[in-house]
């Protein structure tokens, strides 16, 4: 018998997942979800407890006892402290930073990216400090990082009419611009 147009074209598609393999996909796909969730939280988590942990160490200066060096040799000042962890001085002022102006608005429903809580730090004050973990928890990049140029007085991309452009040279070797 003779295959009408639909049936010879339907047999040259591809078929999809059965039903089966999409439900076993959906159910891998929201598991391994779950467990990025999961992760990203003890990631903000880890770097509060280390913020907290920093600030403990350099508030209390716990690496001297009556001015006398305890946690090792020429370990005197914080700054030598946080170097000799293998931590940057700016590194363990930010995190420090974020423990004292967002921990109390962190919880599991609003826990952003570190890297946006640093960004954060110059701009908020304690009033509006709530309303930017909130933002930093909720905003795509581009508008969180619009909300910080308005904020800053900046004009933001998504408003912007780009009137005013640069002309750049890069070589075409290397990638470097000049």
């Amino acid at each position: 018998m003779k295959k009408s147009l639909k049936e010879s074209a339907s047999s040259l598609i591809p078929a999809g997942p059965s039903k089966v393999e999409k439900a076993e996909a959906t159910k891998k796909i929201h598991g391994i979800t779950k467990e990025i969730l999961n992760l990203k939280g003890q990631i903000v988590s880890n770097y509060l407890t280390l913020g907290q942990k920093l600030k403990f160490v350099r508030d209390e200066k716990s690496y001297l006892l009556d001015g006398v060096e305890i946690y090792a040799e020429g370990i005197d000042t914080f700054d030598k402290y946080v170097e000799d962890c293998g931590i940057s001085r700016s590194k363990a002022f930010q995190y420090i930073g974020i423990v004292e102006k967002f921990a109390q608005h962190i919880d599991a429903k609003m826990m952003p990216d570190v890297t946006r809580l640093i960004k954060l730090l110059s701009i908020t004050t304690e009033e509006n400090s709530a309303e930017w973990v909130r933002k930093a928890s909720v905003l795509p990049s581009k508008g969180f990082d619009d909300e910080i140029r308005q904020t800053k007085g900046q004009t933001p991309q998504d408003t912007c009419d780009h009137k005013h452009r640069e002309a750049w040279e890069r070589c075409i070797d290397c990638k470097k611009f000049f």
